[in-house]
C-alpha cells in the first residue's frame, strides 16, 4: 500500500474554506450538503495524489502480491458522492480553493 500523504494545512481548515466558497457560490446550498461535497473533494484529491505517486497497482504490504491500489476505490467513491450532491451547481471556486487558490 502507498504512503499516507500529508496536506500542508489541516483538513478541517481546508474543509471550512471549501464550505465557505461553496456556500458563497451556491447561496441556497444547505451546510450539510456543502460539508459532504467538501469532504468528497478532499478525499478525491488525496486519493488522486496517492495514485499518482504509487500507481494503480501496488504491492500488498504483507504478501508482496500486486493488488489494485485501495485509493482507486476512495477516488471512485468521492466522484459518486460529488455526482449525487444536491444543490451544488457552481464548483469551480471550491476546486480552486482545494488546490490552494484564493477564496
Amino acid at each position: 500500500m502507498g504512503k499516507v500523504i500529508t496536506i500542508p494545512i489541516t483538513a478541517q481548515h481546508l474543509q471550512s474554506r471549501i464550505i465557505a466558497v461553496l456556500i458563497r457560490d451556491n447561496p441556497a446550498l444547505r451546510v450539510d450538503f456543502a460539508t459532504i461535497y467538501a469532504d468528497a473533494i478532499i478525499d478525491y484529491l488525496a486519493a488522486s495524489a496517492n495514485i499518482r505517486e504509487n500507481g494503480s497497482v501496488v504491492l500488498h504490504p504483507r504478501t508482496g502480491a500486486p493488488i489494485d491500489n485501495p485509493y482507486l476505490r476512495v477516488r471512485v467513491s468521492a466522484i459518486a458522492q460529488m455526482a449525487a450532491a444536491k444543490g451544488v451547481r457552481v464548483v469551480i471556486g471550491a476546486w480552486e480553493c482545494a488546490r490552494g487558490g484564493d477564496l
